[in-house]
């Protein structure tokens, strides 16, 4: 097996690790990955190194969110190598193409990413304080209670008998 086989075997192996094993609330992945995703169908590629890639993130149920190229050089037809991948839809908002650092013939990308939501005062969740109830009151009053759901709540007539 080639180096680059084996990179991109141990690549695949360790996008698992990192979905299995995060102990975070979500998973950011990105980078340049050198993969292009041709027509975005993985029938197309499905024995390519690039179709192994993108089965295995449809495998872990990603999203990936570069949809626009992000390397030209010269006169080659512009093509998809940088990804961003979360584990979770809508935490990018949109991806920003901006123009590369220096002399680099890949864009610059920047987004947004939703890290956490802000839960203001009026939609705050109501707890009870449980330990505060009078349980004996609670349990007297049940007592006074007629007819058949009296008896159900008293212990003397059984729903299913065993």
């Amino acid at each position: 097996m080639s180096k680059s086989l084996e990179n991109n075997a141990k690549l695949l192996e360790l996008l698992e690790l990192a979905s299995k094993h995060s102990h975070s609330s979500h998973i950011l992945v990105m980078g340049d990955f050198n993969l292009n995703y041709k027509d975005n169908t993985v029938d197309a590629c499905i024995d390519s190194e690039a179709g192994k890639f993108f089965i295995k993130v449809e495998d872990l149920f990603w999203i990936q969110y570069v949809t626009e190229p992000t390397r030209a050089r010269g006169t080659n037809k512009p093509s998809v190598l940088d990804y961003v991948f979360t584990d979770e839809e809508n935490l990018i908002d949109s991806i920003n193409y901006d123009p590369p650092i220096g002399k680099s013939d890949h864009v610059c990308l920047t987004w947004n990413m939703t890290v956490a939501v802000d839960k203001s005062d009026d939609n705050q969740e109501t707890k009870l304080n449980y330990w505060k109830g009078n349980y004996g009151n609670i349990s007297d009053r049940l007592r006074l209670v007629g007819g058949i759901q009296g008896q159900i709540i008293r212990g003397e007539l059984e729903i299913f008998p065993g």
